[in-house]
């Protein structure tokens, strides 16, 4: 169900020549998505909360597959020469989504990046709320997410990454987002 009206349109800061770091993945790092908020809002990017400049190249409602698809015309471009990579939530939280899939397109990035002089590094995916994606988009989430999620990170724990899940594992029981740190 629609939240409120839709925002009138604002205009972003067009990333212009080479990004020293650049971030790439879905809605997370997008800065909220369609439901909730744009990378216009500073306070659900979690690019505002890093210690230094990084370009956001995200898009909402990604999969790892358009990610590497898009990744020429998303990221080539921008020329950064360190790209942090957070994706996977929209492949594993849905049924037809399967680790070894999203970890061969991870894989692929990775590669991308190696063969453009990018070096990659890889964010854990963060739990998600599947009432909480209920709610908001009206979608059920996969019953297994959390040992698709588990697979997928342990895979990028062996990647150069940031481990972004590992500060939610005791922080909510069954292991989910809390409700009150994110809409969906």
């Amino acid at each position: 169900e629609p939240l409120g009206q839709w925002s009138a349109p604002k205009k972003l800061k067009r990333l212009k020549g080479r990004q020293y770091i650049a971030v790439y993945g879905d809605s997370i790092s997008h800065g909220g998505g369609r439901m909730s908020y744009g990378p216009d809002v500073p306070e659900y990017s979690y690019l505002t909360y890093l210690k230094f400049r990084a370009g956001n190249l995200a898009c909402s409602g990604r999969t790892t597959a358009d990610m590497v698809e898009h990744f020429r015309s998303d990221i080539l471009p921008s020329r950064p020469r360190y790209l942090i990579i957070l994706g996977g939530s929209n492949d594993l939280r849905a049924e037809w989504g399967e680790p070894a899939e999203t970890i061969d397109n991870l894989r692929q990035l990775s590669e991308l990046c190696v063969d453009n002089g990018i070096r990659p590094i890889f964010l854990t995916l963060p739990p998600i709320n599947p009432r909480q994606i209920a709610k908001a988009f009206g979608e059920n989430s996969a019953a297994d997410w959390r040992a698709k999620f588990d697979a997928l990170n342990e895979y990028i724990r062996t990647l150069p990454h940031i481990d972004t899940a590992a500060p939610f594992e005791n922080l909510s029981e069954g292991r989910e987002m809390p409700a009150e740190l994110a809409v969906d």
